[in-house]
């Protein structure tokens, strides 16, 4: 690998619940992947958890995620199914507190396809407004 290599960089752009499933609650997770290479990246797959107000509570991976163009960037929505017991602690600690806002942690290990290349990390952390979840 080019040691002029950059790390993509990954912005949470929405979260929106999605139909549930028996007692798993599942999320769709919106992302924009951004590419500051001059090769466009193939991202054979990737995994990723979700944390809020620092409790895990949704995880998953996919193989469908879009090839990033050079310069580029991409957006997309990956499904999140959640923890239970986690979403269960989370919403104690929720009833808890009176915030306006939830801090988020999105860990990302994204599968560039280059050979003898580890994963990728990538690490987004920020708040969202619970006027924001839909």
């Amino acid at each position: 690998m080019s040691p002029s290599f950059e790390e993509p960089q990954i912005e949470v752009l929405s979260i929106k619940r999605a139909p549930s499933e028996g007692m798993e609650q599942r999320f769709l997770v919106g992302l924009k992947v951004t590419n500051p290479n001059s090769r466009a990246l193939t991202i054979q797959g990737m995994s990723y958890s979700l944390s809020i107000e620092d409790y895990t509570v949704a995880s998953g991976v996919s193989a469908d995620v879009p090839r990033v163009e050079p310069y580029g960037e991409a957006r997309f929505e990956l499904p999140v199914s959640t923890s239970l017991l986690n979403s269960i602690r989370l919403l104690k600690h929720l009833l808890e507190l009176n915030k306006s806002s939830l801090a988020y942690r999105l860990e990302a290990k994204l599968d560039l396809g280059i050979p003898l290349m580890p994963k990728t990390s990538v690490v987004e952390e920020g708040s969202v407004q619970l006027g924001q979840l839909q």
